[in-house]
């Protein structure tokens, strides 16, 4: 059923059509047009920056203490998630202790933070992220404003959180589960640049597979972000209820359709995560994997969902060939669907809609 080659159709004549318009003046419009009369001002800041500075500090002869308070200080809120005196604290209620005191807490991070700042393997971690994003980058703004605005303009009521970045180490473990591309709280959302580096970084954990790694490029960092935004906006699914495969092949679907409309200039295999190859995979062979998909749609084995969703180089159920998390794939195409059929509804609706068997029902999808 499912053959390794895809034939592509002749592209030359579509091609030569677009350079000719481009060529005289009938080009796309801004891409970014839709957004530009919207008014949002993001809290933007670069920790990676700073810590930096703090270092030069340290290595100039100041205590930590000294190089906290010149730079780093206005920016506790943050450094108390960073430096993990927030777990510290916590563990404290645990034991039925008493937190750190507030007055202490500046000494703390300061602490916990000067070892770091003289760590060699950091300092040359820290020296390679800005040869790649340097000090005057208007990169980060031309990739997250654009996402931020769009995510405003559906979802208003929703506080915009502070934007950081930040530099850890990396997690010797190397599972893609335990890469820290993100750090979020209920204030902040930052970004980890160590893992925005490129493919071929060497500095990655040599367990982690190249169809993670190939999504630690620059290029990504806005649909890292995107999906981040999605899986804070879709409702989860409580476990106690035994979903089905269907049900959460639906709300995979509805994020990456949230994605899609937070990065409507973005490819689909960027959106989902694929590579070209996948998503012409996954295209092609898209009525087979439905049917093959169907039996399985109420199925509340974990093996399955697994099966289906899980990140994988393929999707195992299938075809060592094949694309992977084709439930993704196919819950996407059923909530396209039926967006299709209900062209009123907002996206914010959408996105709180928990009645996934209506949403497969009413899509009427069938590839």
């Amino acid at each position: 059923m499912y053959m390794q080659k895809i034939n592509k159709p002749v592209l030359f004549p579509f091609i030569l059509l677009l350079f000719l318009s481009s060529f005289y003046g009938c080009g796309p419009n801004d891409p970014n047009a839709d957004i530009a009369d919207i008014q949002l001002e993001l809290d933007f800041k670069r920790i990676d920056l700073s810590l930096s500075d703090a270092a030069q500090n340290i290595a100039g002869g100041a205590s930590y203490m000294e190089a906290y308070t010149h730079g780093l200080e206005e920016e506790r809120a943050f450094l108390y998630h960073y430096t993990g005196v927030d777990l510290i604290n916590e563990e404290l209620k645990r034991r039925e202790e008493p937190p750190i005191p507030g007055p202490m807490l500046d000494s703390v991070i300061a602490f916990k933070l000067g070892p770091l700042l003289q760590d060699s393997a950091f300092l040359w971690l820290l020296d390679s992220i800005h040869q790649i994003f340097p000090e005057q980058d208007v990169f980060f703004s031309q990739k997250l404003e654009p996402v931020f605005k769009r995510y405003h303009i559906h979802f208003p009521e929703v506080d915009i959180p502070h934007i950081r970045t930040h530099v850890n180490g990396y997690d010797p473990s190397g599972h893609p589960q335990s890469v820290d591309q993100l750090l979020i709280t209920d204030e902040f959302f930052s970004i980890g640049l160590h893992y925005f580096m490129g493919e071929n970084f060497s500095y990655y954990s040599p367990n982690l597979p190249q169809y993670v790694r190939r999504r630690f490029e620059r290029d990504y960092m806005d649909v890292v972000v995107a999906h981040q935004l999605a899986e804070g906006t879709v409702p989860q699914i409580n476990p106690r209820e035994q979903p089905t495969l269907l049900a959460k092949m639906i709300r995979e679907g509805m994020k990456l359709y949230l994605v899609e409309k937070l990065l409507p200039n973005s490819p689909d295999s960027m959106i989902i995560m694929y590579s070209q190859e996948e998503m012409d995979w996954a295209e092609t062979f898209e009525r087979d994997v439905y049917k093959d998909l169907t039996p399985k749609f109420f199925s509340t084995n974990f093996m399955d969902h697994r099966s289906y969703l899980a990140e994988r180089p393929f999707t195992q159920e299938v075809s060592r060939a094949s694309a992977p998390r084709l439930g993704q794939f196919t819950g996407w195409r059923i909530v396209q669907a039926y967006v299709d059929k209900n062209k009123d509804i907002s996206l914010a609706d959408l996105c709180s809609e928990t009645d996934y068997q209506k949403i497969f029902r009413e899509s009427k999808y069938k590839p």
